[in-house]
């Protein structure tokens, strides 16, 4: 599923980002989003910066349906 499929710009997907549970200090291991490792280096870049790499967007975009997941994951399923 394509990111675009899930959220309407990259705004909104960043917004959810940083609402991710992807802190294994803070959840157990089943709580985790799948790639936590990135959403926890981007999260801390953009608090930084303001903003990701064009680099760091495409590997964004490329996570989104399991940053999806894990939120919503009431209202979605997917397998990758």
């Amino acid at each position: 599923m394509r990111w675009n499929e899930l959220y309407n710009s990259e705004e909104e997907l960043i917004r959810d980002m940083l609402k991710t549970k992807s802190n294994p200090k803070e959840y157990p291991q089943y709580q985790l989003v799948r790639g936590y490792a990135f959403i926890e280096s981007f999260k801390k870049y953009y608090k930084d910066h303001k903003t990701l790499t064009s680099k760091q967007m495409t590997q964004l975009k490329r996570l989104a349906p399991s940053i999806y997941s894990n939120l919503y994951k009431d209202n979605f399923n997917f397998t990758l």
